[in-house]
Formats: C-alpha cells, sequence, structure tokens
C-alpha cells in the first residue's frame, strides 16, 4: 500500500469517525456502551408482537364464534323451509295476525324477507 493510499483511508476513517460523533450527539456514552436505546426498542418491538398476536388470537375466536352462528343460522333457515312446505302441502297460506302462531310466524319472517304471497300458495320474490 502506498503512503497516498494510507493517507486517503485515514482521511475517510477520519470523516466516518466525525459523522459517528456527530450522529451520537446527545447520547450518553453509558447509552452507546450499554446500547439502552437499541434495547428499548427492541423491547417495544417485542410488545407490538405479542398485542398484534393477542388480536390475531382474539380475531380468530371470533371468526369461529361467527362460524357457529352461520350454521346455526343455516339451521333456523332449514326449518323454516320445512314448516313453509309442510304448510303448502297441506293447502295452507300463511295469514296476518293469524291465532295460530306458526301461520303468524311463516307470515313475518315471508313479509321480513320480502316475499309475495300470491293465489294458490305459490310465492315469489319482490
Amino acid at each position: 500500500m502506498t503512503n497516498e493510499q494510507i493517507q486517503a483511508l485515514k482521511a475517510a476513517d477520519a470523516s466516518r469517525i466525525a459523522d459517528c460523533v456527530n450522529a451520537c450527539e446527545g447520547i450518553s456514552t453509558e447509552n452507546l456502551v450499554n446500547n439502552v436505546p437499541l434495547k428499548q426498542g427492541l423491547a417495544g418491538l417485542n410488545k407490538r408482537i405479542r398485542d398484534a398476536e393477542t388480536q390475531r388470537d382474539e380475531l380468530l375466536a371470533e371468526r369461529e364464534a361467527d362460524k357457529a352462528l352461520i350454521a346455526e343460522l343455516g339451521m333456523v333457515n332449514e326449518l323454516f323451509l320445512r314448516a313453509k312446505a309442510l304448510m303448502y302441502q297441506s293447502g295452507g297460506t300463511p295469514i296476518e295476525n293469524s291465532l295460530n302462531p306458526i301461520d303468524a310466524w311463516l307470515y313475518d319472517a315471508e313479509s321480513a324477507a320480502g316475499i309475495t304471497l300470491k293465489v294458490g300458495g305459490e310465492d315469489g320474490t319482490n
């Protein structure tokens, strides 16, 4: 290595040292030696990771509860369709304000679903 190359390396090192000193301005020697800002940053990052994992677990639990509710609603819908089919097979139609709770329930359910009742037991949608 030539003398000029050595001088160029020393100048580059001196520049880097000066940049490091300037970048660390205001940070105590203890913090630099013990990497306190880095350790605090890692602790904060670990907390954020734990919080995200907790949130993920809560959302997964809610998703499972939603799946169970959807399955339950599917069973209720199946019961409604069976009751409706039996009623139509027997020649009946849902009656508004019926004293028969099943007729009243079917009328309310079809009204809420937007189903229009037609004469002869046929139904269609609006």
